[in-house]
C-alpha cells in the first residue's frame, strides 16, 4: 500500500481491509500508514470512520487513530470524523483525550458541533473529563457556540 501514488486507490484498499474486525496491533500498523500515506483529508476522515464501525481502538491503536485524526486539515472533515468517534464507547482517559484534541479544530461552529456530540458521555463523566471539556469550550471564540457547548453539559 505504501507503494501506491493515489490516496483514492489506498483507500480504497483501506475500506476493504477493514470490512471485519482486526486485531489492535495491526489496526495501530494500518494507522500508521494512513497518517504517513494518505494526504486527502475527505480520504483520510472515510477510511477513520470505517475504522470504528468494525473495530474497537485499543492501546495501540487508539494513539495512532488520534494522531491520524489530528493531522487532517479540513474542520469540517476532522469534526465529522469526531462526531463518529462520539458514538463509540471510550473509556475516561480515551474521552479526555479526545476532548483535548478538538483544539486542533479552528471553526467555532465545527469543534461546537464535535464538541456537543459528547456531552451527553461528559455529563456521566467524572471531573478530569468535565474539566477538559471546558477547557476545549474556552478556546471557542464566538459567544453563541460557546454558550451553546457549555450549556450541552449543563
Amino acid at each position: 500500500v505504501s507503494n501506491m501514488d493515489s490516496d483514492h486507490h489506498i483507500a480504497s484498499v483501506f475500506n476493504e481491509l477493514l470490512r471485519n474486525e482486526i486485531d489492535d496491533a495491526s489496526l495501530s500498523r494500518l494507522l500508521n500508514v494512513l497518517e504517513n500515506n494518505v494526504s486527502s483529508d475527505s480520504h483520510r476522515a472515510s477510511v477513520l470512520k470505517k475504522v470504528i464501525q468494525h473495530n474497537t481502538l485499543g492501546l495501540a491503536s487508539f494513539p495512532a487513530y488520534m494522531s491520524a485524526l489530528k493531522d487532517i486539515d479540513s474542520d469540517q472533515h476532522k469534526a465529522d470524523v469526531f462526531k463518529t468517534l462520539a458514538r463509540q464507547n471510550l473509556n475516561q482517559t480515551q474521552l479526555k483525550q479526545v476532548l483535548q484534541a478538538t483544539e486542533s479544530i479552528d471553526s467555532d461552529y465545527h469543534k461546537s458541533e464535535s464538541l456537543l456530540s459528547f456531552a451527553s458521555k461528559v455529563r456521566d463523566a467524572d471531573s478530569e473529563v468535565k474539566d477538559a471539556y471546558v477547557a476545549a469550550c474556552k478556546d471557542i471564540d464566538s459567544e453563541s457556540h460557546f454558550g451553546r457547548a457549555l450549556k450541552g453539559i449543563h
